[in-house]
């Protein structure tokens, strides 16, 4: 019997992560969303979230920020085909509006990968940069990646970027 490859995923990593954690006085966990709290909590090897979970506010200027949902489309798995075209003309819309640095946040990979597709034809007549995360990066590459989002950019910059990845 040849392998050509194996891969051994650890289902549940709480006991790793604690018993690493225990050889510290404090260990501090960084996320974006750490949320929800209870799972992490757990996940971290928490006894008591009251004691253990601090959270603290933001750094990033709130007034910066823009949120935007489309509550008329559906990232599923099983509606990501049909959606798609969708998204990229939110997105065109988005961007058309205004020069900016952008970041767009993919459900996965391979849907990443669909919206690269059209923002890559749309590129060939537009004037944008687009910058695309790749499941290998190292941190050089990722520092790399977002050194190209610059406060005065003369140019559209739009990242895109896996969600959790």
């Amino acid at each position: 019997m040849n392998i050509s490859s194996l891969r051994i995923v650890n289902i549940n990593p709480t006991p790793i992560i604690q018993e690493v954690s225990n050889c510290f006085p404090s260990v501090i966990y960084f996320s974006a969303t750490l949320s929800p709290k209870e799972y992490y909590h757990t996940l971290l090897g928490g006894k008591n979230i009251r004691e253990d979970l601090k959270v603290i506010s933001s750094p990033f200027d709130k007034k910066r920020r823009l949120i935007l949902v489309d509550s008329n489309l559906s990232l599923k798995y099983k509606d990501r085909n049909d959606t798609i075209s969708a998204v990229f003309n939110d997105i065109i819309n988005l961007v058309q509006c205004k020069k900016g640095n952008y970041m767009i946040f993919s459900p996965s990979f391979q849907y990443l990968s669909l919206l690269q597709a059209c923002l890559e034809q749309y590129k060939k007549t537009n004037d944008i940069s687009l910058i695309v995360q790749t499941s290998e990066m190292d941190s050089r590459q990722r520092e790399e990646f977002l050194s190209n989002f610059k406060e005065d950019n003369n140019r559209t910059t739009i990242g895109l970027v896996v969600l959790g990845g």
